[in-house]
């Protein structure tokens, strides 16, 4: 390699630095949030689960899809996969541990105890807002991707 010439990860590394980033892929943002989406619906109907007639059916229905959108999603975002912004990967750690954490304690309240007398409303706006940080993540990859 030339002296001259920097390998592809400094000249990535310094592309992720600059306002807006260089090469952030539209594509995988939209990855992204589509797998957001999958997640809230998702836990939305593994809060509620208990409470359906077919509620065991449609929680372990639920249960295997979700891997299954997970590979279809991250084979196509692997696909459009680009610079990241600066601070993506811990903005995505953080917005993971709080889904995480909100999936926990909805689970504690909602999954483990058996059926509930919790509106369907509230657990949906529960998963919504356990989502809601990662979107915003995705969504500035969008936002900064061409």
């Amino acid at each position: 390699m030339s002296a001259t010439r920097p390998d592809r990860f400094t000249g990535a590394a310094a592309a992720a630095q600059r306002r807006p980033p260089i090469g952030v892929s539209r594509r995988e943002g939209w990855a992204g949030m589509a797998l957001t989406g999958a997640e809230a619906v998702s836990f939305s109907v593994t809060f509620q689960a208990h409470n359906l007639p077919w509620g065991g059916i449609v929680m372990w229905a639920t249960i295997l899809l979700m891997p299954v959108w997970i590979l279809v999603i991250s084979a196509w975002a692997s696909r459009a996969r680009g610079v990241r912004p600066r601070g993506f990967t811990r903005d995505l750690w953080l917005a993971g541990g709080w889904s995480l954490l909100c999936f926990g304690v909805g689970g504690w309240f909602w999954i483990a105890q058996g059926p509930h007398s919790t509106s369907p409303v509230l657990t949906t706006l529960v998963a919504i807002l356990a989502v809601v940080p990662m979107a915003w993540v995705f969504a500035r990859v969008v936002r900064e991707g061409s």
